[in-house]
């Protein structure tokens, strides 16, 4: 539903009821949700199109940088330099299943540090 009209006259479409859980951490920084936005336009002025976020569940501090691409070696770049190596080894780390968190690489990475 992009454009204007459908916006205003189109049907709404509804996601079925479901119960929410909250995610409790008793820790900082040890369990982190990550998320790739974008693509994003127009670029910025150095071509970066995406922006790729980690939040703490407990103090909900924000880790971000911006990529030109998509890729999971840089997810996993990330996830060493922005979280690993400044707050420690997280016990989880949730995702919503993007390409990248879901490729082997990464799924391998993950698992080789023992996070599920």
């Amino acid at each position: 539903k992009g454009c204007r009209d459908c916006q205003q006259f189109g049907a709404i479409q509804r996601a079925p009821a479901s119960v929410m859980h909250p995610i409790i951490k008793p820790w900082p920084f040890r369990g982190w949700g990550i998320d790739m936005i974008g693509q994003i336009n127009p670029p910025s002025s150095k071509g970066h199109k995406y922006i790729l976020v980690a939040t703490d569940y407990f103090t909900k501090w924000v880790e971000a940088v911006p990529l030109k691409k998509v890729d999971s070696k840089d997810a996993i770049q990330f996830v060493k330099e922005h979280i690993i190596y400044r707050f420690g080894l997280p016990q989880t780390i949730t995702t919503d299943q993007g390409s990248i968190f879901v490729s082997d690489e990464f799924v391998q990475f993950a698992g080789n540090l023992g996070i599920p």
